[in-house]
């Protein structure tokens, strides 16, 4: 089958179209089979239309443990509707019987469970099969064993969910997932899919190459990725990818050796369209792929991603500080004798590790106290990836430097008693104030809406800290939250800033302000506000590819084309250069709106920071 065409196409993400096209939940999204078989039929349709070679039934949850007896009738109305929008096509589109993860730990149970519903699908004649979002491989052998004896000319693709550090929700790591189903003779290809965005599956793609001498091209390899990362809004779930950034990574896929394409959660139509015609662009131009050209310009756009730690000590160099922290004054600081000074305050942000060595992040930090930055922020886990923990790392920085930090806090990870139980232990290490954030959802193919943990969101979250305030916490902690100014409905945002207030957070750190829509914003803010400590967002722009990232990835961000067109052509120091007189230029701007400036390190370049710090200083 995939040796039939060089590059194999499949569709898109059937739950969140159907999501967004008919403004109802993906969650059990299967069972719309039954209830609206012809929006099933279109959808279908337009992804063959847009130039799909393959498409998925509807049917990636109908297991028993999911519908009970339902799950049967489920399946063959899925896999008939999928058979009529192929007629109706006339097309030569291939149908792949879909199946998701089957939850639970027990491996016997997830065979019984696979069994059950494969039985059905070979009964309805199906011969492909593709098992996706995978963060499990014990179960398979078993699974496509017993499909391969029933139906010997079957085509089974087997499809891994990983986050972006390589990991799969089941605690698994991706070369040792990808290593057993390419040693499983019963499996014809093998991939990714779902979790992440395309960038950081072409990352992993890069690291198993590199690093591990994966042979992508011992089986043939598929490559699925998510439109981008998900974002919460009255209580849905929608994706905000750019289709062009992300047909952009297809191609860098296929120009990898990767021979399977298409699409997950978020990936419309219109992003298969993309691909399609990419691909026949690659056809024409007659690529070749897997040469080091390619891998160096994919590595080179990788390193622009947001949260990349780009700078590595010595793993053997530990820091060690000279400066103690005497915890003992944890009980005099408050709002005002922290927040309130006569010149502007300086708060910088640095990203935790992504491993155990904090030698980069102390001397980052030390760098920062001597630049004369008055706190420091540390982010809980940004995009639900994980990182050294921000309040941990608080305590540290605050006990050795004497350093004021800001750890952020999100509802996503933790229960109530988890959060009480850090917040007294961030207080007893004298931690003085925190960020609130309801946080980023984990990328999730189980379809459901918004589950992780999110007992609160913010603004809950901060009545429980002001109630801890005033009952337990000996040493009060400053409560602030976040602010979008570029937010497109903001008196909406700003509505919620109030309410917050009401709830107990003293200020806001706002999102970078990269437009005049968005200091336009801040105006407003501060006339609404006015009791709110407000700390204004720069983060410094280091190049083109930087700038464009952040515009299409990073939810939250907005950035002027005007300034994007500022970089086309710059070289890195020019790039530097124009990344602090941006930034100044900026905190001239919003001078009057805020108390004090938030500035985000880009890649652990605090060099960047402490120059628009003394810049900021010289002419303000």
């Amino acid at each position: 089958m995939f040796k039939e065409k060089e590059i194999y196409l499949f569709d898109g993400g059937f739950g969140t179209y159907y999501s967004q096209k008919y403004e109802e939940p993906s969650h059990r999204c299967e069972i719309v089979n039954i209830k609206y078989p012809q929006r099933v039929v279109d959808i279908h349709k337009e992804y063959i239309c847009a130039g799909a070679d393959a498409i998925k039934t509807n049917t990636f949850g109908a297991f028993f443990e999911n519908y009970g007896n339902d799950y049967v009738n489920i399946i063959k109305t899925g896999y008939n509707l999928a058979i009529k929008a192929k007629e109706e096509c006339n097309s030569q589109v291939d149908i792949f019987a879909d199946l998701g993860p089957v939850v639970g730990d027990e491996i016997e149970n997830q065979v019984e469970e696979y069994i059950k519903t494969i039985d059905v699908f070979l009964k309805l004649g199906a011969k492909n099969f593709l098992f996706e979002t995978l963060g499990d491989a014990r179960a398979l052998s078993e699974v496509t064993s017993y499909i391969r004896e029933r139906e010997k000319e079957a085509t089974i693709v087997v499809s891994f969910g990983v986050m972006p550090d390589g990991y799969s929700a089941d605690g698994f790591f991706i070369k040792d997932l990808l290593e057993e189903a390419s040693n499983d003779e019963n499996i014809d290809a093998i991939g990714l899919n779902c979790i992440s965005s395309a960038i950081h599956l072409n990352s992993l793609l890069l690291r198993l190459i590199n690093n591990y001498r994966f042979d992508i091209k011992k089986k043939p390899c598929s490559f699925m990725p998510n439109a981008g990362y998900p974002v919460v809004r009255g209580y849905r779930t929608f994706f905000e990818g750019n289709i062009d950034f992300f047909g952009k990574q297809i191609e860098h896929a296929i120009e990898l050796g990767v021979a399977i394409v298409g699409g997950c959660c978020g990936t419309t139509p219109k992003y298969i369209k993309q691909i399609k015609d990419r691909i026949n662009n690659l056809k024409e131009n007659n690529k070749k792929s897997n040469s080091e050209s390619i891998k160096e310009t994919i590595n080179s756009e990788i390193k622009d991603e947001l949260y990349r730690d780009e700078i590595q000590l010595d793993k053997g160099k530990k820091y060690t500080s000279n400066n103690g922290y005497n915890s003992s004054d944890k009980k005099n600081n408050d709002k005002n004798e922290s927040f309130k000074f006569k010149k502007k305050l300086f708060a910088v942000e640095l990203d935790s590790p992504k491993d155990d060595d904090l030698s980069v992040f102390m001397e980052n930090a030390k760098k920062l106290q001597n630049a004369g930055v008055d706190k420091i922020t540390i982010a809980d886990c940004p995009i639900a990836r994980p990182r050294m923990d921000s309040s941990l790392l608080a305590c540290k920085v605050k006990r050795e430097l004497g350093l004021d930090v800001i750890p952020h806090m999100t509802c996503r990870d933790r229960n109530i008693n988890a959060t009480k139980a850090l917040l007294l232990g961030i207080s007893a290490e004298g931690i003085r104030n925190v960020l609130l954030i309801t946080g980023d959802p984990i990328p999730s193919a189980q379809r459901d809406e918004v589950k992780s943990v999110y007992q609160f969101n913010s603004r809950k979250l901060a009545r429980y800290v002001s109630s801890l305030n005033q009952e337990l916490l000996n040493g009060k902690i400053n409560i602030f939250g976040a602010l979008n100014v570029n937010a497109v409905n903001f008196h909406v945002e700003l509505d919620r800033a109030k309410q917050k207030m009401q709830e107990g957070m003293c200020g806001f750190l706002t999102q970078p302000i990269l437009t005049e829509m968005g200091l336009e914003n801040l105006r407003k803010a501060k006339q609404e506000l006015n009791d709110a400590i407000i700390l204004g967002g720069i983060i410094p722009v280091v190049s083109e590819r930087n700038a464009r990232f952040m515009q299409s990835e990073i939810n939250g961000i907005d950035v002027d084309e005007k300034i994007i067109e500022r970089y086309v052509g710059k070289t890195k120091e020019e790039s530097r250069q124009l990344a602090v007189e941006i930034s100044v230029d900026i905190a001239k701007k919003i001078e009057d709106y805020v108390e004090g400036y938030y500035l985000m390190t880009p890649f652990n370049r605090t060099d960047i920071i402490i120059d628009i710090i003394e810049e900021i200083k010289a002419q303000l």
